[in-house]
């Protein structure tokens, strides 16, 4: 919602109600990319404030879960190995931003080209 009101007003107040479609996706992409930023870092902030316990509460929890649904012998044997390489994968600050990232500026990007595409129509809003 944030990137189709920055764009609209990006598009009202800045180009005199006209805009086309892709200087609607650069405005709309230039919200997605500082929202996600503002994500990851508040995400970092989280695990820090955590102690970074995040992976192992989620680790512990889900081979719980395994364990509840009956899963045993070399089935767990390799959900425990997977987790494991999870952990280690997470341990690493650069995998563990970019993961961080993936996770929400795809929706971002689908939002700016569906803002671009619906706000390039001046009477649309």
């Amino acid at each position: 919602m944030a990137i189709l009101v920055g764009v609209k007003q990006h598009r009202d107040q800045a180009l005199g109600g006209v805009i086309r479609f892709r200087t609607a996706l650069a405005v709309g992409l230039g919200i997605a990319f500082v929202a996600s930023l503002a994500y990851v870092a508040v995400w970092e902030a989280y695990l820090a404030a955590t102690h970074y316990a995040f992976m192992g509460q989620y680790i512990d929890q889900t081979l719980a879960a395994k364990r509840a649904a009956g899963v045993s012998g070399e089935t767990y044997a390799k959900a425990v190995a997977k987790m494991e390489t999870m952990r280690s994968q997470y341990a690493n600050p650069l995998y563990r931003l970019g993961i961080t990232f993936m996770e929400i500026f795809p929706v971002g990007l689908l939002i700016a080209l569906v803002s671009a595409s619906l706000l390039r129509n001046p009477k649309f809003l």
